[in-house]
């Protein structure tokens, strides 16, 4: 709502700028502020792989989005201003609602491209109160951990298991109207260059918004396959008639959420299996691991996005994810990374008209994207039905006690006393030391050390430098 707001209040901002104008100065302005902001999508990802290749990664669109259309704007501006100097004298009540009317126009184009810019930062899903898929509040749960039962608490998860359902829009769809306006241009239009903008954004906004989603803010958003950078690699491309299927998470995160035991695709269907590797370049600088959501990684093909349904462990079982579920991949050894399994049409993705369904050719404009600019293009590519090879690079990082995985022993555990178990089966006392440690290990939600009344699963607790005060 508040994004909105801020929206609305700089459109009339804009407006009234240009009722003051007049109705021709406001006009050309208008028609120079459709022409930049449509420059400004057009062009953007082009300036960034040219000019800054790969520097400021994470703000680099919203950067040269604004750079372009600010740029583009001042510079048709001034020649305009410079040649036709003067106004063309209109009634004044035609004048000014003539001005009012371009100046709205004007006003949404600018502002379509700030929202735009905002949308492509590195931010939380949530902008200013502003989300493009309905987000549930923040809920606590309690799980199963290593060492117990944990505290643990669930941010910004989608409603839906999906990008289809529950899409919402600005109050005034500044943003929709200008991405309307570039697919249309380059669709065969005054932009349209043989590459549609939707035939590499089938959704634009719904890439933004997944690119935020199961990612938190502060950590790398981008990859980067430009230059001499090669970020992400894909490494084979396999297809499985059908996989046994578990899930990657803890089921209290996702309660009612279920999958089926054994995964296979529908009519027309592929299960398509992409093994993708990251370089240690790919990963935060902090702690060299991978973080991504599986709204992060998609597959193009046919001008449609395809999200991956979930990992492949071991070679041979699918780990099902929510499209909200984080993911981790740890690279301080080595290169490392997934199998991604995706449900595909295989029409879309099969090159000729005899598209082989097990093991297709991968046709023209057939790519895949992991976190926003590590794209590999997959034409020609040939798609195996064999066996798929286990390898110990594929190591995405899973949680104890989930799907069976066994934990192993916690590091911040001690031992409160040291017992025996006579053969008859009675227990018997041998020993007793004394520990500051709890016998189960508690989630605090604050980084304060002196908190007081943090709440817990069943009650509260004070923090005295960094411990329990109460």
């Amino acid at each position: 709502m508040i994004f909105s707001l801020i929206i609305i209040i700089l459109i009339g901002a804009v407006a009234f700028f240009h009722y003051v104008e007049g109705f021709f100065t406001a006009t050309m302005s208008a028609i120079i502020a459709v022409l930049s902001a449509v420059l400004a999508v057009g062009y953007h990802e082009t300036v960034v792989a040219a000019l800054l290749k790969g520097k400021m990664a994470d703000q680099a669109d919203s950067m040269i989005l604004c750079c372009i259309f600010a740029g583009t704007y001042i510079i048709l501006r001034l020649i305009v201003d410079k040649l036709v100097p003067g106004n063309i004298r209109l009634p004044v009540l035609a004048d000014k609602i003539g001005a009012a009317v371009m100046g709205v126009i004007a006003g949404l184009f600018a502002t379509g491209i700030v929202a735009l810019a905002a949308q492509s930062m590195p931010l939380h899903p949530s902008i200013a109160g502003y989300s493009r898929y309905t987000l549930l509040d923040t809920q606590q749960s309690t799980v199963q951990g290593p060492s117990g039962r944990l505290d643990a608490w669930v941010y910004d998860q989608l409603k839906a298991d999906n990008l289809k359902e529950n899409q919402s829009s600005l109050i005034v769809p500044v943003d929709d109207l200008v991405l309307g306006m570039v697919k249309m241009l380059s669709n065969g239009g005054a932009l349209g260059n043989g590459q549609p903008f939707q035939k590499i954004h089938p959704d634009y906004l719904q890439e933004r918004f997944g690119q935020r989603l199961a990612v938190q803010a502060g950590v790398k958003h981008v990859a980067l396959n430009m230059g001499d950078q090669e970020q992400v690699k894909v490494t084979g491309l396999y297809s499985l008639a059908s996989a046994p299927q578990g899930v990657a998470e803890f089921a209290e995160l996702h309660p009612g959420w279920t999958v089926d035991k054994i995964l296979k695709p529908g009519d027309g269907q592929i299960i398509l299996v992409v093994r993708t590797l990251f370089s240690k370049e790919a990963a935060d600088d902090t702690d060299f691991t991978v973080r991504f959501g599986p709204a992060d990684v998609r597959l193009v093909a046919n001008g449609k996005n395809y999200f991956p349904v979930g990992t492949l462990e071991n070679a041979k079982t699918v780990l099902a994810s929510r499209i909200d579920d984080p993911q981790f991949i740890d690279l301080k050894a080595a290169d490392a990374g997934a199998d991604f399994v995706f449900l595909v049409d295989v029409l879309d993705i099969g090159a000729g008209t005899q598209v082989d369904a097990r093991h297709p050719t991968l046709a023209d404009g057939v790519f895949f994207e992991a976190k926003r600019y590590g794209r590999v293009e997959l034409k020609d590519k040939k798609v195996s039905d064999g066996a798929i090879p286990v390898s110990p690079a594929i190591a995405v990082m899973r949680k104890s006690g989930v799907n069976g995985k066994k934990a192993g022993p916690a590091a911040h555990e001690a031992v409160a006393a040291t017992p025996t178990v006579a053969e008859d089966g009675v227990f018997v006392y041998a020993s007793a030391t004394v520990s500051d440690r709890l016998f189960l290990t508690l989630g605090i939600n604050t980084n304060n050390e002196t908190a007081i009344s943090v709440p817990l699963s069943g009650g509260e607790a004070s923090l005295k430098a960094k411990k329990f005060d109460s």
